[in-house]
Parts: C-alpha cells; sequence; structure tokens
C-alpha cells in the first residue's frame, strides 16, 4: 500500500507536460530495473531525507535561465517537492560551465554531496563527439566518474540526461553526431537510467514543428550556436526526467520493493570496468579558487586576480614578465596501492588520434598560401578597368573561391600545430622512457587566450622528479579558456612544480592578439597514475572556464 507522501495524485497529477506521452516514451532510452531509482521513490514516498544532485555543463548550470527558477533541474526538484511532500529534499546543482566529465571526476567532491541519494549526469555536448569507436578518451573518463558516484556512501541512483547536441539545425544535425551513443553503452553495463532528448525530439525538431522551432527552443542570443535550450527547451528536459520518475513510481505501485529487491540490490557490486583496466583513481588533492593560494609560492611579478564574475570567478595567477617563476608545493603521497589499484595499471586501448583527421585535410589542401593566392587575384581584378562591370555570379564566384582557400588555409595551418604536437609527444615519449616509476600525476590548471598569450616551462624540484613540460597559452581561436598540463612524478611529501615563463620570441603580437608573454595559472590537482596510456598528449583538454563556478544548494524541508 502507498504510503501517505506521494499519493497517486501528487505524483501523476500535479505536473503539467509540455511533451507528449510519445516522446517523453521515446525519450526514455532505457530505465531497466532501476533498482538504486526504486529505493529512492520509496525513501521519498516514506518521508525521509533524499539528496539529489546534478552535474554537467553550461546547460545544467542554467545559462541564459534564472538558475534555481526556471532551468530543467530546478523545474524536477521543485516538482519533487510537490509530489512527495513529507519528504526533506536537498537539491544541488553541482554544474560548472565549459568542463568535460574528467574534470570533474578529478574534483568529485567539489560538485557532488558525498550523502547524495539522486545524481544526474549532463555531459553529451560538453564531452565532445568523436566519429570513431565507444573506445574514446572520453569515454573512458566518463566510465570512471560513473564508477566513483555508483561507490558514494548512499550507492545514489545515477541517471544520465543527455541534452539535444549542439548545432541540430545545421551541417552537423545528424542524429548520431553526439557521444550519448557511446556512453549509452556505459549506461546498459552498469543498468543505469538514460533520458535522451534527441529521442524525443529530433524529427521534429528538424522539421521545425510547431513547438520545436529554433525561435522556441532556443533564446535569441543561441539563434545561431544552438547549443543553451530556452525556457520551454528546459521544460522539455524537466518533462522527460519527471515521466521517468513517475514510471518508477507506477512500477513500484504495481510490485513494491519486496525481499527479491533487497537482495538484488545488495548483491549488485559496482562491475569490472567495461574498457579493461579502467579503475577510477583516488583523488589526494583539487585545489581551486582560494584554496590554491596555499599552496604556491609566486615571484614578484604574479598578480592574484578574478577575471570573472563574483557569480562565475575565475581565480588565478597571472603574469606579463618573461622569466618569472611560480612555485607549486604539494604532497604526493599516495600510501599503498591496493590489489584493485594494481589492477588498474593494465594497458587499455589507445584512443584514435583525431589530428590524422587535421592531417589528411592537410594534404589535400596544399599549403597555407592558399587564401593569399586567391586574395592576390581578386586584388587583380579589382585593378583592371570596368571592374564594376564583372556580373554577380562571377562576384558570388570569387567569394566561394575565398571561402574555400580560407577553408583549406586553416587546415593546413591545423595539420602544421598537429606536426608540432606530434613531435613534442615524440619527444615525451623519449623522456618518458626514465620515468617507468612515475606513479603519479599533478595536474596543472593554466589558462590559453589569443591575446598576447604565451608559453611556460614546468619542471619539478624538491623531493620528486618528473617530465618537463612546456604549455602553451596562446590559441588562434577568440576565446579564453582554461586547460590541464599533466605532469608525470612520483610520490613525495613534498614536491614542487614550478612554472616558468619564457619569452615570446620575435612572434610576439599587438596587445589585441597575437603572441606575447601572458600566462595565468589556475589550480593544481593531484591523482595516482592509473590506466593511463604514453600514447595520450600531455596536455588534456579539460575546459574549466568557470572552475570555480558558484554551486547551487537548497535545502527544503
Amino acid at each position: 500500500m502507498l504510503a501517505a507522501a506521494g499519493t497517486y495524485q501528487q505524483v501523476q497529477g500535479l505536473y503539467q507536460h509540455s511533451l507528449s506521452i510519445g516522446r517523453r516514451q521515446r525519450a526514455l532510452v532505457n530505465v531497466g530495473t532501476a533498482l538504486r531509482l526504486r529505493r529512492v521513490v520509496a525513501d521519498l514516498q516514506a518521508g525521509k531525507n533524499v539528496s539529489v544532485g546534478v552535474i554537467g555543463g553550461s546547460i545544467s548550470w542554467g545559462f541564459y535561465m534564472q538558475r534555481g527558477v526556471n532551468d530543467w533541474f530546478a523545474m524536477f526538484t521543485s516538482w519533487l517537492r510537490r509530489a512527495f511532500p513529507s519528504a526533506t529534499i536537498t537539491q544541488r546543482n553541482g554544474c560548472v560551465p565549459a568542463t568535460t566529465a574528467e574534470y570533474v571526476s578529478m574534483c568529485l567532491d567539489k560538485f557532488v554531496d558525498r550523502d547524495v541519494d539522486l545524481i544526474l549526469l549532463e555531459y553529451a555536448i560538453n564531452d565532445g563527439y568523436t566519429d570513431t569507436s565507444v573506445n574514446t578518451q572520453h569515454a573512458q573518463a566518463f566510465e570512471r566518474l560513473i564508477r566513483k558516484l555508483l561507490q558514494l556512501p548512499h550507492k545514489p541512483a545515477v541517471v544520465l540526461m543527455q541534452a539535444l547536441a549542439q548545432g541540430i539545425y545545421g551541417a552537423r544535425g545528424l542524429f548520431y553526431w553526439t557521444v550519448e551513443d557511446h556512453y549509452g553503452v556505459l549506461a546498459q553495463h552498469y543498468q543505469l537510467p538514460q533520458l535522451s532528448v534527441r529521442n524525443g525530439m529530433y524529427h521534429e525538431v528538424l522539421a521545425g514543428a510547431p513547438g520545436f522551432s529554433t525561435a522556441e527552443i532556443y533564446p535569441d542570443v543561441e539563434q545561431e550556436m544552438q547549443r543553451h535550450p530556452s525556457e520551454l527547451g528546459h521544460k522539455y528536459m524537466a518533462d522527460v526526467a519527471v515521466t521517468m520518475v513517475q514510471q518508477v513510481f507506477q512500477d513500484m505501485a504495481l510490485a513494491p520493493i519486496d525481499l527479491q529487491d533487497e537482495w538484488s540490490q545488495r548483491l549488485m557490486q559496482v562491475p569490472a570496468p567495461m574498457f579493461p583496466g579502467n579503475f577510477e583513481g583516488r583523488n589526494l588533492a583539487c585545489l581551486i579558487g582560494p584554496e590554491f593560494r596555499s599552496v604556491v609560492n609566486a615571484s614578484q611579478h604574479w598578480t592574484w586576480q578574478n577575471d570573472g564574475t563574483a557569480e562565475k570567478p575565475k581565480w588565478g595567477y597571472s603574469t606579463s614578465s618573461a622569466g618569472a617563476t611560480l612555485d607549486i608545493t604539494v604532497d604526493t603521497r599516495a600510501g599503498l596501492v591496493s590489489e584493485d589499484a594494481a589492477e588498474m595499471t593494465a594497458a587499455h586501448g589507445t584512443t584514435a588520434d583525431a589530428r590524422h583527421g587535421a592531417a589528411a585535410a592537410a594534404a589535400a589542401a596544399g599549403s597555407g598560401i592558399a587564401a593569399s593566392a586567391v586574395r592576390l587575384e581578386a586584388a587583380k581584378a579589382a585593378a583592371e578597368p570596368g571592374r564594376h562591370l564583372l556580373s554577380q555570379d562571377l562576384q558570388q564566384q570569387q567569394q566561394q573561391q575565398q571561402q574555400q582557400a580560407e577553408v583549406r588555409d586553416e587546415a593546413w595551418w591545423e595539420a602544421q600545430q598537429a606536426q608540432a604536437e606530434e613531435q613534442e609527444r615524440g619527444r615525451l615519449q623519449e623522456s618518458y622512457v626514465g620515468f617507468q616509476d612515475a606513479d603519479m600525476l599533478v595536474w596543472v590548471g593554466y589558462t590559453k587566450t589569443w591575446k598576447r598569450g604565451g608559453r611556460a616551462l614546468l619542471t619539478c624540484h624538491g623531493g620528486c622528479r618528473c617530465n618537463n613540460v612546456t604549455v602553451e597559452g596562446y590559441h588562434r581561436y577568440k576565446t579564453t579558456q582554461s586547460y590541464m598540463a599533466k605532469v608525470y612524478t612520483q610520490q613525495a611529501g613534498a614536491c614542487t612544480v614550478r612554472v616558468t615563463v619564457l619569452s615570446a620570441g620575435s612572434s610576439s603580437g599587438s596587445s589585441s592578439g597575437g603572441r606575447g608573454s601572458y600566462f595565468k595559472v589556475s589550480g593544481v590537482m593531484v591523482t595516482r597514475r592509473i590506466g593511463d596510456y604514453i600514447g595520450g598528449d600531455h596536455t588534456d583538454v579539460v575546459l574549466l572556464n568557470a572552475m570555480q563556478g558558484e554551486e547551487y544548494k537548497l535545502a527544503y524541508g
């Protein structure tokens, strides 16, 4: 018999769905036995304390929404409180814009309560799509995050919330152009509920059906990018999450939790990793924001400042002085390695390298002078008498040639970058031979920018040694993004990683762009070197634009 907290009318009748039942059913890709979710619903019915959380990127963080009011997670938890009024529900939005699952996995305690009972993950956009097999670096990192969450003290129910892929109306509006299918295999392996906004409304979105046009599901500022949904888009996501709980509630009304469920729950251990050897590692430190200052000794040329806002701070040490040094001293001791941890060092499949694609594109493009040649031809044509008599078709043809040449020019540039990175990787592999005993990783957060971004050298001092790493703080994209540089080192009570800003040389640019000596350091993390493979780049892209972002946490009685 159902408890008073959470009657049928409260659960099924106090929410007005915007998505039809058919679309919501399509969005419930997999609910499975939902043993952990059944336990959460039972606790809600019994009026117990239930902690609900979400981690993900800027969509679930609430870009363009009134956070905590009309983002999808706020709508979902608001309904939970109405549906189960006797329960005490604590909610926490631990999302960080522009971050991947790998970063959150390393700093899990910063964003997820240890006593969480239900946690939703939204990383289908932030982790990006690779047109390869399921065995990618992002998928491996996502699996490690899942494994950590499943083993938290309350053995929480973990649910995958897959948002609609970016640019669904554009050239990449392909059904498969999303990482959610890769992650869906993990959901099946670990028997996790999976929710897919794509499955629920893909065809309607492409057709521009009423209620699904770009003008309706994206705000005005997102009409071109098509990434962050409007309030209606958030409502659709909330509809899917609510439907999942309603279905579990209904299933429990037909077949309440019994001894078989309880025994299944007891026997349900976290299975071996889907990717062989891809065990979760122990996180020893994750120091960002004000905490980072406690391990830093900087020269007078560095400034501690916030380049973000009060709501989304971006604290860090920055300098524009070549030769400036900053010392980060951390304890890298991890204690004894358990048998399970020893298994984690087993090699697992290498990730397909997307840079080969850039190299192939460059081979077809020729050299970087392609765009310049077209511009020269255009200049000659402009100087000829009667230039104004050129037909409109000819002008359009020249514009198309210009655009094609710029694309080829861009491919050539990327190929040059790929070649340089490949050479750097080779150099690191050669130096790595002397570091077979490197069992720890120190991750140093730094910033890349197009505004006079510089380079820095990372070296180790004190009680540890490591591979020297040169990191590039400049990129051509007109954005400022945070990355993590990976340093292989050993266990030591006081391991000092020194950041030395290198000279800009002759390639320094103007104040508005180009290379310079600006460099910013934003945090440090220490992890055990587990499941790592030598083929990986020494700078793993972990976008941390808002790594110290405000976390939203409210408790309701």
